[in-house]
């Protein structure tokens, strides 16, 4: 987990080994904070990543963090706006 100032988050994977193909499927979540997320992330090989998850303000979230989820687009029935992050390092 790591702690910022807008809340700590863990990524957790449930193979014990890196299977056969590569793929290595996370579920990343909130531990508290201003911010609700939920969402996986899947490892590929050689190094590539995709994210996907849902983001989320908090009631009494300070209003800066509120405007600022507004750049992650729409939010659906639920108010969680969708998140996709993908790229290779």
């Amino acid at each position: 987990a790591t702690a910022g100032p807008t809340g700590n988050y863990t990524v957790r994977f449930d193979a014990d080994e890196v299977p056969e193909d590569g793929l290595l499927t996370g579920m990343l979540a909130d531990d508290g904070g201003p911010i609700e997320v939920a969402g996986r992330i899947e490892l590929t090989p050689p190094a590539n990543y995709a994210l996907r998850t849902g983001l989320k303000a908090r009631a009494g979230a300070p209003a800066e963090i509120a405007r600022a989820l507004q750049f992650a687009g729409p939010t659906d029935a639920d108010g969680r706006r969708e998140f996709s992050l993908a790229g290779s390092l």
